[in-house]
């Protein structure tokens, strides 16, 4: 039986509609759904995949206007905060086995 997260009970607490929030069982289709959303989307994955995920993205992103914005380790001495194109992230991000959170939006 699969259960809520913590975090996904609290985010529901807090006002978020449930229908708004996707559950990525399939991370491919997860952020092609993203890059089509007319809205704001925010992603975390495991700290080892952001690496993957920037990939991913990049495979999916064609003519896609949409900005990139990664927040990594966030309130630790090697926080980093990145903006742009999948392309131009994987070029300057240097350590990618980080907490990270990705938020894609218009």
């Amino acid at each position: 039986m699969r259960t809520e997260s913590s975090s996904f009970k609290k985010m529901i607490g807090r006002g978020w509609k449930k229908s708004k929030i996707l559950r990525a069982t399939k991370r491919h289709k997860t952020i092609k759904n993203i890059l089509n959303l007319k809205t704001t989307a925010i992603l975390m994955d495991t700290p080892y995949r952001l690496k993957r995920v920037l990939e991913e993205f990049q495979s999916e992103w064609g003519s896609s206007k949409k900005k990139i914005f990664v927040a990594m380790d966030l309130n630790t001495e090697t926080e980093e905060l990145r903006r742009g194109t999948p392309k131009e992230l994987l070029s300057v991000i240097n350590d990618f086995k980080r907490e990270f959170v990705v938020i894609v939006s218009e």
